[in-house]
């Protein structure tokens, strides 16, 4: 039995979202590529991928938390909407962030997640108004950062370059400018330009705030 499971198979998609959760963000091009053509071909491609970000967050370290993220949000971005349609049709990934709000990770990793889901919520809003049961899972976080707020901000040299919100050191303070803010740019399905200093987008890196930036009518992999 232990053969076996030293030579378990792997899908490629599990092969390359694991890759992509141990690399620089810098370094995403190719193995991106290759995961949305990976994706194209496969009529299950999508809920598999799902599938396996939603094991990796369980089991990952912050550093692949966070990438993590970034590829959930890069994938129901660039897919046609069928990555947000599995997302919204399946009650897993809700549970996981849910799971993680009440979780002992740092706020910087639950902090991007509701970033996430308010980016989600006002971008997808028309397209699939189901997304609003991600709703739950914000005000969560937020009761949970507010209830414990962090005595020592999580931080590490690989960290930083993916979230502004490591450098805050009152994290009760930032949640609720996030949550009453009104003076972010909104995101709309018809591609608008993103404000950099609103707390929607401040928890993504350069490389992502730019793609959230790029018209909605840019090349997008039809499944």
């Amino acid at each position: 039995m232990g053969w076996f499971r030293q030579n378990q198979h792997y899908s490629a998609i599990t092969v390359i979202i694991d890759r992509l959760s141990n690399t620089d963000e810098l370094e995403w091009f190719y193995p991106l590529q290759q995961l949305m053509e990976v994706l194209a071909m496969q009529v299950n491609g999508a809920k598999e991928a799902i599938q396996v970000i939603d094991k990796r967050l369980k089991q990952g370290t912050p550093e692949q938390q966070l990438n993590l993220i970034q590829v959930l949000n890069y994938l129901a971005e660039n897919s046609n909407h069928r990555i947000l349609y599995e997302i919204v049709a399946t009650s897993k990934l809700k549970s996981r962030f849910k799971w993680m709000m009440k979780a002992k990770i740092p706020h910087t990793i639950k902090l991007k997640i509701i970033t996430l889901l308010k980016t989600w919520i006002q971008r997808y809003d028309a397209v699939e108004p189901r997304i609003h049961r991600f709703n739950s899972v914000i005000e969560l976080g937020y009761r949970r950062i507010n209830e414990k707020p962090e005595l020592k901000p999580w931080f590490s040299p690989s960290s930083v370059r993916y979230s502004r919100f490591g450098e805050a050191k009152d994290f009760r303070r930032l949640s609720e400018l996030s949550l009453h803010s009104s003076a972010s740019t909104s995101l709309s399905p018809t591609g608008t330009a993103v404000d950099d200093t609103s707390p929607l987008t401040s928890a993504f890196s350069s490389y992502s705030r730019r793609q959230l930036s790029q018209p909605s009518n840019r090349h997008s992999y039809v499944f």
